[in-house]
């Protein structure tokens, strides 16, 4: 049983301590696989970052030069980390388990020169990482393969 707070005072400035903890950059969880020379960027987050990661190892194996961030906090959206990883990057790809609610989030920081795109399902089923490979491999200018030719890698 808690008690009642009806102070104005200290409400106000328990309010402003939670804020501060919440836009604080400590509790920002992400991990950086930056590739220098990289293009191409996926921002993954959940479930999605294995099937990401796995991409990401293919598609260097294929000489793609691809860079990753994951995000482990979405909310409070790690913006100082996702503007810092789009610096160079001309091609984002965001793959989600929905209709695509973060990557309008991502599109917020992304300059008029970035491409955006998102690889979107609901069906309960994964991503797959070949679905996110195709996606790197027909925005690389590095190196064109045939899709036949994945499953070998």
């Amino acid at each position: 049983c808690g008690i009642l707070l009806t102070d104005p005072d200290k409400i106000q400035k328990m309010m402003d301590h939670l804020n501060d903890k919440i836009t604080s950059e400590k509790i920002s969880l992400v991990e950086k696989d930056f590739q220098e020379g990289a293009e191409t960027l996926v921002i993954s987050y959940g479930i999605t970052s294995r099937s990401a990661k796995a991409a990401i190892q293919k598609a260097r194996k294929l000489n793609h030069k691809v860079s990753s961030l994951v995000i482990y906090s979405i909310w409070p959206i790690p913006e100082k980390e996702i503007i810092n990883s789009l610096k160079n990057i001309k091609k984002v790809i965001v793959p989600e388990m929905n209709a695509g609610q973060y990557i309008m989030e991502i599109q917020r920081f992304a300059d008029k020169e970035t491409t955006v795109s998102g690889i979107n399902l609901m069906n309960t089923k994964l991503i797959s990482p070949e679905k996110i490979l195709q996606e790197i491999i027909t925005s690389s200018p590095y190196l064109k393969v045939k899709f036949s030719q994945l499953k070998n890698i």
